[in-house]
């Protein structure tokens, strides 16, 4: 597997095709809702199944919460796709939220399918791992085998932030397995660092 020596990295829940070149670090969660890279209309709910969740449906019950959750995540006046508003698709006609200049607010309309925008999903059934705990991940160096510990400093649905812990040895992390153990996808977008813990 890929191995690289680092104090910490990020790992990001992503599709397996590798990102657009403006992907950032971790593109956050909040209160379930997260992001994809910028895509268009037809992959963005493949983007989000990728990423464990479901291309959002927006209703009148989750709206405050929902455009809450995008303006925390991206600001203000920014396109985001949607699946459905009120359970209407509009036919399959793209449609996105824009988030308004504030939170809550914002409005849903009907957009050219080529525009590239992030996609805002729902989580579905993916627990993030347990923060502060140390893991070990064995390797072989020299033809030993080894156990390298780590621990998960920060997790969410969409991405997580991993350190070498005191027991460990050498820093050496497989990210791509340890991401797949972890249940991420393996694109690791960060090395160093302490990541705000």
């Amino acid at each position: 597997g890929n191995s690289y020596n680092a104090a910490s990295i990020a790992l990001t829940v992503a599709p397996s095709s590798p990102p657009p070149k403006d992907f950032p670090p971790s593109l956050g969660s909040k209160n379930g809702f997260f992001l994809t890279p910028p895509t268009n209309f037809a992959s963005a709910a493949t983007f989000c199944q990728s990423s464990k969740g479901n291309l959002a449906d927006l209703t009148s019950d989750n709206f405050n919460a929902a455009t809450t959750a995008a303006f925390n995540l991206v600001g203000a006046n920014t396109a985001l796709w949607l699946a459905s508003w009120n359970g209407d698709n509009y036919k399959g006609t793209p449609i996105a939220l824009t988030t308004g200049n504030s939170a809550p607010g914002g409005s849903i309309n009907q957009v050219d399918p080529n525009s590239s925008f992030q996609a805002l999903c729902k989580g579905t059934s993916f627990t993030p791992p347990q923060t502060c705990v140390e893991r070990s991940r064995p390797f072989v160096k020299e033809n030993k085998r080894y156990e390298n510990t780590y621990i998960v400093c920060r997790s969410d649905t969409s991405s997580a932030w991993i350190s070498s812990s005191p027991n460990a040895y050498g820093g050496k992390y497989e990210f791509k397995k340890i991401c797949e153990e972890l249940g991420y996808s393996g694109i690791v977008t960060e090395f160093g660092g302490n990541w705000g813990t």
